[in-house]
């Protein structure tokens, strides 16, 4: 029973699947057959609505045709009545018209005699006065050419003496500008050189630090010996350069002046020149005037007398035209009738021929449209067809018009060549006589034009030598001033050079003085300052550098106070043992080379050796120049070396095989001052003192022994080991430590 579903369910959807396939496809058959009906319906309503169409294509075509007969009818008959309306209107006009031209042409033929007379009148009195008016135009315009060339010769003289004093103004400008050039030229100079003195007595305090005060002093009259030297060296360059500069103005100066006499030379040629041109020409103008006004007088006369023959000709041509005129009218007048009748026939014809093609044209065009706008095509096409008709109609006419014109025209030529065949032999004497008088007139224009053109030739080439001539004297003064000004420069140059090669060799000869005086002062002062430094060394083996310097200059030593430092001693364990076993020689070597190695290894710290007694000695740090809280570690680094050193130590030539040696410190403030006079002693008070003392006599061999203010200064550096409660004299038990080495970095990570 478990399995049974599971059989079932397969069955169940197969049946649920075939039943949704065959409501699918029934559907879809219901929509197709649908679609097919739509489209039958669709087909149906076209095949109507064509049968439609074509009826009323039928129906419109048979209402054109009928339309088109009947206007074709009326047109007809409106053509004929126009024809002969025109007609008649056309006979009447032309009977008014030749009335009208017989009076034009009367008034014409006594208007042109009137005329004619008139003008030959008015052309004399012209003439005259053209003659007239040319001469005093003339005249007025060579004035006016004359009055303009003098105002550009005088602007010219204008502008010529306004550049002249802008380029005077210029160079004064240019000059002001060089002279402060120079002056600042020769101050830069000045500042340089004495930049350079200062610069070098710099440097020769910096190099004198180390020498002694006389020695400097000797230094420093040599350097200002020199510098005096060299300071009148370059005051002699600075006066010889302004000598230079001075002469470098005066020559730009006269070279100024020479530029600008030649350039007003130039000028003032240029504008002779130029009034010489002005002149000429205006004298040419006057003469080509005079021969322009006689060929004008000429040739008005011949003028005057062609005109009357061509008055004469001109009325004989006016009779023969005005009645060739009016045959031509007449003739054209017949011909435009017979023309009009014969397009009238031609237009019949035309219009009594089937026209088949049109309507099926126009039956065509209105298949396309439907109702109002079928009819609207139809009147438009009638009316297009009416104005074809005139078109035509009007080019006949116009055809027939163009022949007729042609006709009269080649008649009216016919007979106008007939009747001027006399008149043709006088206009060609008119034309011969007035081509001789130009002529002529060309030919005397021309010689003058030659004459003239000669002239102006002579001019310039005259004009051009004196021009050739002033520049080749200007070339001759230029090159002169140049070579003056280079020789004036070249003997300045060498009258220079020779005071600065004097001056020179006196600066010299002064200078080997000084120098060889300064050698032998030299060489004493080295001596003495040998001899110095032996004193100077021994004075500061005993004292320190400040006080013996206050010594020598007899100044009061005072007591110092010192707040910090480190006093520190050394003792050598049974010395008195060790002195008995050996020789005094054998002592006084041993502590020589003891103490020579201690100094030795003091230079190498901040400390100072106050003194030894016997086999004590004595180091202070702080004392007498201040460290401010380092003496401690000074003075700990100075017992470390100590300390090796002394192990170290060669004891060959002695009993004993090591050195034991006792060494402390202690730190606190201490009084300095000098002690004696005969033999003056750097000598350290107070209690810091005493308990450095203490810490080397209570302390062990080989052993650095220090106080609690020694340790707290040094416990942060060095390594110490507390020694515990130590009985002091005079101080009771006092807290003491052993200073073991310096801490490293590995140590301080450690602690």
């Amino acid at each position: 029973m478990a399995g049974e579903p599971r059989t079932r369910a397969p069955s169940t959807a197969m049946k649920g699947g075939n039943s949704r396939l065959n409501q699918m496809s029934e559907r879809q058959a219901k929509e197709a057959r649908r679609v097919m009906r739509q489209q039958d319906r669709r087909a149906e309503a076209l095949n109507v609505s064509k049968s439609i169409v074509q009826e009323i294509d039928d129906m419109y075509g048979g209402l054109r045709q009928k339309r088109m007969g009947g206007e074709e009818k009326r047109r007809e008959f409106e053509v004929k009545t126009h024809y002969q309306a025109e007609e008649n209107y056309l006979r009447v006009e032309y009977q008014a018209e030749i009335g009208h031209l017989l009076n034009i042409h009367q008034k014409q033929r006594v208007n042109l005699l009137a005329r004619q007379t008139a003008m030959e009148k008015q052309s004399s009195t012209e003439s005259t006065m053209a003659l007239k008016q040319n001469l005093m135009r003339n005249e007025v315009r060579n004035k006016q050419l004359r009055i303009n060339e003098l105002e550009e010769v005088q602007e010219l003289m204008l502008n010529i003496n306004a550049v002249s004093r802008q380029k005077r103004n210029v160079f004064r400008q240019r000059m002001l500008h060089l002279e402060q050039r120079h002056g600042k030229e020769r101050k830069e100079l000045m500042a340089s050189q004495e930049r350079e003195i200062v610069e070098s007595e710099k440097i020769l305090q910096i190099g004198s630090i180390l020498l002694s005060e006389e020695e400097r002093s000797l230094v420093q009259k040599l350097h200002q010996l020199e510098a005096q030297q060299e300071m009148l060296e370059s005051r002699k360059e600075i006066e010889q350069l302004h000598e230079q500069q001075l002469l470098s103005l005066k020559h730009k100066s006269e070279e100024f002046e020479l530029r600008f006499t030649i350039s007003d030379e130039m000028d003032a040629m240029i504008i002779a020149h130029r009034m010489a041109n002005t002149k000429l020409l205006a004298e040419h103008r006057v003469e080509m005037d005079d021969a322009v006004a006689k060929n004008d007088e000429q040739l008005a006369l011949t003028r005057a007398n062609a005109l009357v023959r061509q008055h004469h000709r001109e009325a004989h041509e006016q009779a023969s035209q005005q009645a060739q005129h009016l045959n031509d009218l007449k003739t054209a007048f017949n011909r435009g009738l017979e023309m009009r009748r014969k397009r009238e026939r031609e237009a019949r014809k035309t219009r009594a021929e089937p026209r088949n093609d049109v309507s099926d044209e126009l039956s065509a065009g209105a298949s396309e449209y439907g109702g109002a706008g079928q009819s609207e095509f139809g009147t438009n096409t009638s009316n297009f067809m009416d104005d074809a008709v005139e078109e035509e109609d009007e080019d006949d006419e116009s055809m027939s018009s163009r022949s007729a014109d042609g006709a009269q025209d080649t008649e009216a030529g016919g007979a106008v060549r007939n009747n001027s065949a006399g008149e043709d032999r006088i206009n060609e004497e008119d034309e011969q006589e007035m081509k001789a008088t130009l002529k002529d007139n060309a030919a005397r224009i021309r010689a003058l034009r030659y004459q003239h053109k000669e002239e102006v030739e002579a001019l310039k080439s005259e004009q051009k030598e004196e021009m050739d001539t002033l520049k080749s004297d200007h070339q001759r003064r230029s090159s002169d001033l140049l070579l003056q000004h280079e020789t004036d420069l070249k003997n300045m140059r060498a009258a220079q050079a020779q005071d600065r090669k004097l001056q020179t060799q006196a600066h010299a000869r002064e200078l080997a003085t000084a120098r060889e005086a300064f050698q032998k002062e030299k060489v004493l002062m080295e001596r003495l300052h040998k001899e110095q430094a032996v004193s100077n060394n021994l004075l500061h083996q005993m004292l320190p550098p400040s006080v013996a310097t206050k010594l020598k200059l007899n100044e009061p030593i005072e007591p110092e106070m010192y707040d910090e430092s480190t006093v520190f001693f050394s003792d050598i364990c049974g010395f008195t043992s060790l002195t008995s076993k050996s020789t005094p020689l054998q002592i006084v070597n041993l502590l020589n080379r003891l103490y020579t190695g201690f100094d030795d290894i003091i230079d190498l710290y901040d400390a100072y050796k106050v003194e030894t007694i016997g086999d004590s000695y004595m180091i202070v740090s702080g004392v007498p120049r201040r460290n401010g809280s380092r003496h401690a570690a000074a003075m700990a680094d100075v017992a470390l070396h100590l300390l090796r050193f002394v192990q170290d130590f060669d004891m060959s030539d002695q009993n004993e095989q090591v050195l034991r040696l006792r060494l402390g410190f202690h730190s606190g403030p201490v009084l300095s001052g000098v002690v004696g006079a005969k033999m003056p002693r750097y000598c350290l008070f107070g209690d810091t003192v005493n308990t450095a003392s203490r810490m080397e006599s209570t302390g062990e061999e080989l052993k650095v022994h220090v106080s609690e203010n020694s340790y707290e200064l040094l416990k942060d550096d060095y390594m110490l080991e507390m020694r515990g409660q130590t009985a002091v004299k005079g101080k009771g038990n006092l807290t003491t430590y052993w200073l073991l080495c310096k801490k490293e970095v590995g140590d301080e990570a450690g602690i």
